[in-house]
């Protein structure tokens, strides 16, 4: 609100001095706060997959994070099944779960595990 002209332009109004002094007044007394976002976590993106017959690679070449392959292993003879699983790896690197003598991959049962951290028990 204009209150009257003066020789270098229009002065506040009271109300508006007043505000202002006490706006000036809260920020040096408690400081300025800045709010900034957290950026968005990302995963490991852009990975491909290196089948073999007893081993399962993989390598993710985007995003960020942590990453390991894990496959679903089958023994030749008896048929029993367990899980094998890769060093954890960051972007770039390359992950490989290896099922041991006997046993080979699945053909379904096969991944990537991905993480925004490196878990202790990888």
């Amino acid at each position: 609100m204009r209150e009257r002209e003066n020789g270098a332009g229009y002065r506040l109004s009271t109300a508006k001095r007043v505000a202002v002094s006490l706006t000036l007044a809260l920020i040096s007394t408690f400081g300025v706060v800045t709010v900034t976002a957290t950026p968005a976590l990302a995963l490991p993106t852009n990975c491909n997959a290196t089948p073999g017959t007893a081993t399962y690679g993989v390598m993710c070449r985007g995003g960020t994070g942590f990453y390991r392959a894990w496959t679903k292993c089958i023994h030749r003879n008896s048929g029993t099944t367990k899980t094998a699983y890769g060093n954890g790896v960051g972007i770039g690197g390359y992950s490989k779960a290896n099922c041991g003598s006997n046993y080979r991959i699945s053909k379904t049962d096969r991944g990537v595990t991905k993480s925004n951290y490196l878990p202790p028990n990888w």
